[in-house]
């Protein structure tokens, strides 16, 4: 399938990014014109990867680079790629959370599997 529209963009390993990265994501939508909601769950989904990047992905304190690219090929489907130099993860070598039997035993965050 031939791209028939792409967005790049390079951010760094630092939370203020995931502004500029929103910002980028929404005027690339919105120059490929794709719906409102759209535009929204994608910025949702990409805060999220990015941010467990970020958050996650190196154990230094040294600047490093995460690149993003948008995609739009020609058969509709569309595409954001999410490269960095983190530690990688892997959701299925992780045990999962442990169950609560009521609100007052469970326990603020883990459901992420991190």
């Amino acid at each position: 399938m031939q791209i028939i529209n792409s967005f790049e963009l390079q951010i760094f390993n630092e939370l203020i990014e995931l502004r500029r990265m929103s910002e980028w994501l929404h005027n690339a939508c919105k120059s490929m014109a794709l719906p409102g909601p759209i535009s929204s769950n994608l910025d949702l989904c990409a805060n999220e990867a990015v941010a467990n990047i970020i958050n996650y992905a190196y154990k230094d304190h040294v600047r490093h680079e995460i690149h993003l690219r948008l995609e739009l090929m020609e058969n509709q489907v569309l595409s954001l790629i999410i490269q960095d130099g983190g530690m990688p993860f892997n959701p299925f070598e992780t045990l999962p959370p442990t169950p609560f039997d009521n609100i007052e035993n469970a326990k603020i965050g883990g459901l992420g599997f991190i």
